[in-house]
């Protein structure tokens, strides 16, 4: 039997743990709080963690591979999770490689620290998609159209929006696949990555802008999944926006 220890601990930690498990491998879970641990929560990590990591790794002779993942909880119970995997060399995949294709497709990115700046822009991406739904959504319907129809035209372009239907469409923001909190955190990793050099100018103002909208519902509903961003664009938070720019 194959034993696995996985780092950190929730429901994302929790579910891969649940999947690695019924496949047949024996899982160890490791955090510095036991109540975490037995909790089981991961979270997204910037580049240099991955470097820091594999130093370690180095000094104890073991080989890391950096694997954070593309997905939600639903895509870890069904196996459909994407594995961006960092490591010195893509032969070092091979041992691991079993464990990692139980919880989905494993794409091999390069080296350390290669896979978790991919894991940014994937997240960053996913940010501004969303807060472009929910901008439109708010704009369609008030020019008259369908918000059922908005969201399916949304989805044709974004498939991905699907699975948060419940959230754009009716509000319904539990239970949480991604937390606002944990976006916005992801979005300033994001950020001290693209732009270095916040002095010169954003170099990424959507991503920039996204961050604000996405900073501003997380202050007051941090633990809700991120179609709440929708609530960006309701008629009292605009108000309130506008009133604060023109007092300014």
């Amino acid at each position: 039997m194959t034993k696995v220890a996985v780092l950190g601990t929730g429901k994302m930690g929790g579910a891969i743990a649940r999947r690695l498990e019924t496949g047949g491998f024996q899982v160890s879970v490791w955090d510095r709080t036991k109540t975490k641990a037995e909790a089981v929560d991961m979270s997204t990590a910037g580049p240099d963690v991955a470097q820091e990591l594999a130093i370690a790794a180095e000094l104890n002779g073991a080989r890391l591979i950096e694997a954070p993942v593309i997905g939600s909880v639903p895509a870890v119970n069904s196996g459909t999770l994407v594995i961006l995997a960092g490591a010195a060399l893509i032969e070092d995949l091979e041992p691991a490689r079993p464990v990692l294709q139980r919880l989905g497709e494993v794409h091999y990115v390069g080296k350390f620290g290669s896979a978790a700046a991919l894991k940014l822009v994937a997240n960053s991406f996913l940010a501004i998609i969303s807060a472009a739904a929910a901008e439109l959504l708010a704009g369609g319907t008030r020019n008259g159209l369908d918000r059922e129809q908005i969201f399916w035209a949304l989805t044709r372009a974004a498939p991905g929006l699907k699975i948060r239907e419940a959230g754009f469409l009716r509000q319904v923001h539990v239970p949480t696949m991604f937390a606002m909190r944990d976006l916005l955190k992801d979005l300033d990793l994001g950020l001290s990555l693209f732009q270095p050099a916040r002095a010169s100018g954003s170099t990424v103002p959507l991503t920039s802008l996204t961050r604000e909208l996405f900073a501003r519902i997380a202050a007051q509903a941090p633990d809700l999944d991120i179609s709440a961003i929708v609530n960006a664009y309701s008629t009292d938070l605009l108000q309130q926006s506008q009133t604060k720019e023109i007092a300014s």
